[in-house]
């Protein structure tokens, strides 16, 4: 989740295409909250271990863009 811009989506898709590089903008999917501050971003991928998932949470939790990452 982060603040609502046009660029939360580009930067979260490079974020998680670095480490699981067949990501698409199709597995993406993005839902404003009510007032349209900020975006949830949940994306789909298939996950080879749990040091890949860790390294991606851990990329999104240190990027400025994202306030929070589950």
């Amino acid at each position: 989740m982060g603040n609502t811009s046009s660029t939360l989506s580009n930067v979260v898709l490079d974020i998680v295409k670095k480490h699981a590089p067949k990501t698409t903008e199709s597995d993406l999917k993005i839902r404003p909250s009510k007032k349209g501050k900020y975006s949830a971003i949940t994306i789909t991928i298939v996950a080879t271990s749990k040091a890949q998932l860790d390294s991606i949470y851990i990329e999104l939790t240190a990027c400025k863009h994202i306030l929070m990452a589950l």
